[in-house]
């Protein structure tokens, strides 16, 4: 596990949480939330500030406290003789503290240059009252996909999932407890490490500006606010909402609402929980798009535009103009000549990534066109709302059936494809040669058949352990880290070995080299990704 030390040597794990020992592995054990022993029992945080701390920091660190305050029933009192309480401190670099209250006398809260912002003090205050990030979620691959070639070497276990209890509240790409898209991104402002599922929510992952309500209701679970609410047993919220932190003198909780939704307890549903689309959305029709107020901007106003086209269509976009916040021009700066303000990100053919725009970087006239029926565009914007923005035409156009990815039969409907979460070193590194064919040729290729009929025999094999016969969906779920794959018919690997479309089968990186595997029907014995493992995929159909 690559791992990053502060400069008193502890193990900084996650890039902003510190670790007991360098031996510990956390992510064997890790959880949303620790154990009761590491909580504030008491729902009182003292605290106090190290001589670092100058006066506005302080402010900022105290305005931090008040939200968590605010919307919990945990009370952040200034330390008198408590052993355990928050120090918060400026003077190392970075971002960082434990996880839950430790056994120490004075945990560190570091928010060195660079940290001192509400947001990030409030994240950190989040770690200490017993939080890890969202992104770690075991669940998360119903939300997010993480980009594992696109993150920086050595910084892959920053995203091993952990083995979590989060009391059913769903996961949050707005939670105060998540990173953004780039984070440990190997080409920061180029390329995402995460995505959303639906890429409409896209530009909303890390866009964390405050406590969610979902940040909230875990915390009044997990400190049982509501313990000594009189009226707790006739009190009951739906649709996700929570009782209020008991105020006392016997006065009566009240239900705390999810977002869109009203009633005494959230009984009436009004839109989702991330609220209304205001701009871009599903475009199934040729003609003008155009950003929000063009020929001018809003600030923070980001949007995702998924244009769609019939089957056997491709998507034509010429753009009459673009005009957004110009890239970095400072060439001192590492990122110099980066969109590092702001981006429009445009995907043609990976429906997971695309290339990042800004400034004047798409001059007029400018065509794209897509590999399938599918057009993505996702403007994240900063606070300026610099430019006129972009105005586009839309046109749908045949696809030839030589170039047609839904030209061949799938079984989507009998193995829907599940989001792949591969670590690096399962991602094809070496050369496919003729020994490894001869491989393939030694593994088994029987015919296995279920009461399911198709389905995908996949052994995992490492220097340690022998492969896993895995005979149906059902196993393939239950030793799934973070949901590995299924599918059937004729699928496709991407490049990264990862996105799983219509197609035919192409060995990731190779596919000029070994053509042969292309249209290949009946069994596929093996597919290698060489590296530190070999992962053996065997389709029956």
């Amino acid at each position: 596990m690559s791992q990053s030390k502060t400069e008193k040597g502890h193990i900084l794990f996650e890039g902003d949480i510190l670790e007991d020992s360098p031996d510990k592995d956390s992510h064997s054990s890790m959880k949303a939330l620790p154990n009761k022993g590491a909580l504030w029992l008491e729902r009182i945080i003292p605290y106090e500030y190290h001589s670092s701390v100058n006066r506005s920091t302080g402010d900022t660190i105290r305005n931090a406290m008040n939200e968590w305050e605010r919307k919990t029933c945990l009370k952040f009192v200034p330390r008198t003789t408590e052993r355990q309480f928050l120090r918060f401190r400026t003077d190392n670099g970075g971002c960082f503290t434990f996880v839950g209250k430790k056994n120490i006398e004075g945990q560190d809260v570091n928010l060195g240059p660079g940290c001192e912002h509400m947001q990030i003090a409030m994240h950190e205050i989040g770690h200490a009252l017993g939080f890890y990030h969202e992104h770690s979620r075991k669940d998360r691959g119903e939300v997010i996909k993480i980009l594992w070639h696109n993150i920086e070497r050595g910084m892959a276990s920053q995203f091993r999932p952990g083995n979590d209890n989060n009391r059913g509240v769903p996961y949050d790409v707005t939670s105060i407890m998540h990173y953004n898209p780039m984070s440990f991104s190997g080409h920061l402002f180029e390329k995402n490490t995460m995505v959303t599922l639906d890429p409409r929510l896209q530009p909303l992952i890390g866009r964390n500006r405050g406590i969610t309500f979902r940040d909230a209701k875990l915390a009044n679970i997990i400190y049982s606010c509501d313990l000594e609410c009189p009226n707790k047993a006739n009190l009951h919220c739906q649709n996700d909402g929570y009782r209020s932190p008991y105020e006392g003198n016997s006065k009566p909780c009240t239900c705390i609402c999810p977002p869109n939704t009203k009633g005494k307890k959230c009984e009436s549903v009004t839109g989702d929980y991330y609220g209304s689309i205001t701009c871009g959305g599903d475009v199934l029709t040729e003609g003008i798009i155009q950003s929000p107020g063009y020929p001018g901007r809003n600030p923070n106003e980001s949007c995702t535009w998924q244009i769609k086209a019939p089957i056997r269509k491709r998507i034509q976009v010429t753009f009459e103009d673009f005009s957004f916040r110009p890239r970095m021009n400072k060439p001192s700066n590492n990122y110099n000549g980066l969109c590092v303000y702001e981006h429009v990100e445009i995907r043609t053919s990976n429906m997971d990534e695309g290339d990042f725009y800004c400034g004047e970087d798409i001059p007029k006239g400018t065509q794209m066109e897509s590999s399938s029926n599918t057009f993505l565009i996702i403007i994240r914007a900063d606070t300026k709302g610099e430019g006129r923005g972009f105005k586009a035409s839309i046109l749908a156009t045949p696809i030839k059936n030589d170039d047609d990815p839904t030209d061949h039969p799938t079984k989507e409907e009998e193995f829907p494809g599940l989001n792949l979460d591969l670590p690096p070193e399962m991602y094809k590194s070496g050369h496919l040669s003729s020994d490894s064919c001869e491989k393939a040729d030694q593994q088994d290729s029987s015919t296995k058949e279920d009461d399911e009929g198709d389905y995908i025999y996949i052994g995992y094999e490492d220097r340690q352990d022998s492969p896993q016969d895995l005979k149906s969906k059902e196993d393939l779920r239950e030793i799934s880290d973070d949901k590995l794959l299924l599918f059937g018919g004729n699928p496709s690997f991407t490049e990264s070995g990862e996105r799983i479309v219509e197609g035919d089968i192409v060995v990731p990186k190779y596919a000029d080299d070994h053509k042969e595997l292309s249209h290949r029907k009946g069994t596929i014995n093996l597919l290698a990704l060489w590296s530190r493992s070999t992962v053996y995929y065997t389709l029956h159909y």
